[in-house]
C-alpha cells in the first residue's frame, strides 16, 4: 500500500514540474526557518540539564530538549522533502535533455542517409 501511495505521489510530482518546484522552494525556507540556532540551542539546553540537573528539568528544559529535537526532526523532513523535489526535477530535465539529444541524433542520421557524401 504505501509503496502505491510513494509511486502514485511521485509521478504526481513528475508530471507537475511547475508544484515540484514550488514544493521544493517552500521545503527549502521551511528547512532554513526550523534549523536557524537549532544547534546552538540544544548546546545550552544540554549545557543547563548537565549543570542544573533535576531542578532544569523541573522548570522546563525537558519540554524545551523535546521541543528542540522535534524542530530538528521536522527540519530533517523538509530537507528531505526538498532533495525528492530536487531530484524529480534533475531527472525531468536530463529526461528531456537525453530525449533531445536522441532526436538531434536521428534526425542528422536520416539527413546523412538521403543526401550520401560525395
Amino acid at each position: 500500500m504505501i509503496k502505491f501511495i510513494r509511486g502514485q505521489w511521485l509521478d504526481f510530482l513528475y508530471r507537475r514540474a511547475w508544484l515540484t518546484f514550488i514544493l521544493m522552494g517552500l521545503s527549502f525556507l521551511l528547512f532554513g526557518f526550523y534549523s536557524v540556532n537549532l544547534f546552538v540551542l540544544l548546546k545550552a539546553n544540554i549545557e543547563l540539564i548537565l549543570e542544573y540537573g533535576m531542578m532544569a528539568l523541573a522548570d522546563g528544559a525537558a519540554q524545551q530538549l523535546a521541543e528542540l529535537l522535534f524542530a530538528a526532526y521536522l527540519s530533517m523532513l523538509f530537507f528531505l522533502g526538498f532533495k525528492v523535489c530536487e531530484k524529480i526535477l534533475v531527472a525531468r530535465l536530463t529526461r528531456k535533455l537525453k530525449s533531445a539529444d536522441l532526436r538531434e541524433s536521428a534526425r542528422r542520421a536520416s539527413a546523412e542517409a538521403v543526401s550520401p557524401r560525395l
